[in-house]
């Protein structure tokens, strides 16, 4: 995840209680149970972080497994933030962008499923590699680009495009996904945007927050990330390297 400066993630907790399935008419009935754990089996954690995880889940009648995204009903910004991320992924229709796959609420949380990507994050395979030959490099890029085009054609930004946030779709390594849509926003016509997100670390240099417009949003937001993507993979290569994992 990115870091945020004025955006819905940071606050504390309460305000999303007493939010009810009817305020979320998106997530069909049959879908709203007591406990999710009576329709789903926990297979592995994949990530975890104050008020959200995401697991490995499969469904036990269909016995397919998916990314559950589960978010806290007591935090206070998670209302928002689960029908924010409804709205974003159900719009997107583009194999190389995390596809959406259900809603469902308990008493406890709400949860997102989406496809599962098992083939690890491709900073990771700029690890392992070290050197991708122009072809397979410009493949990726190719990829990216088709996928942020479809994303500003529906006026939706990513604002944390990482390699950490694109995926392989599985180990054969022929299918990149981009995940992670926390700090994706849909742009309006004539409005003016000044919060700060991303991750600092992929900044190409320091800058402040400032204002921009949808324009200059949707054509520069996410392909800030596209246009330095040789900066963006030698940041990666720096980034492993201050870790220690080079």
């Amino acid at each position: 995840m990115g870091n945020s400066n004025g955006g819905a993630k940071k606050g504390g907790k309460n305000k999303g209680k007493g939010k009810g399935a009817s305020d979320f008419p998106f997530v069909p009935p049959e879908n709203v149970v007591r406990g999710i754990w009576g329709k789903f089996k926990e297979l592995k954690m994949l990530g975890k972080g104050a008020s959200c995880s995401v697991v490995k889940a499969q469904n036990k009648e269909t016995k397919k497994s998916y990314a559950m995204k589960m978010m806290k009903k007591d935090d206070r910004w998670n209302p928002i933030l689960f029908r924010q991320e409804y709205d974003i992924l159900s719009r997107l229709n583009h194999q190389s962008i995390l596809r959406y796959c259900g809603s469902w609420i308990d008493d406890k949380n709400f949860y997102i499923l989406t496809e599962l990507c098992e083939g690890g994050e491709l900073f990771d395979r700029i690890k392992t590699v070290k050197h991708f030959d122009e072809t397979e490099g410009a493949n990726i890029m190719r990829t990216i680009l088709s996928a942020m085009e479809h994303c500003h054609s529906k006026n939706i930004v990513h604002r944390d495009l990482k390699p950490e946030n694109i995926v392989y779709k599985d180990t054969s390594y022929n299918l990149l996904v981009i995940i992670d849509f926390g700090d994706a926003k849909i742009v309006e016509e004539d409005e003016i945007y000044d919060d700060f997100v991303g991750t600092a670390f992929y900044q190409r240099s320091p800058r402040s927050a400032g204002m921009c417009t949808k324009q200059a949003r949707v054509g520069t937001e996410d392909v800030r990330y596209v246009d330095h993507g040789c900066n963006c993979i030698r940041a990666a290569d720096r980034k492993a390297a201050v870790l220690g994992t080079r």
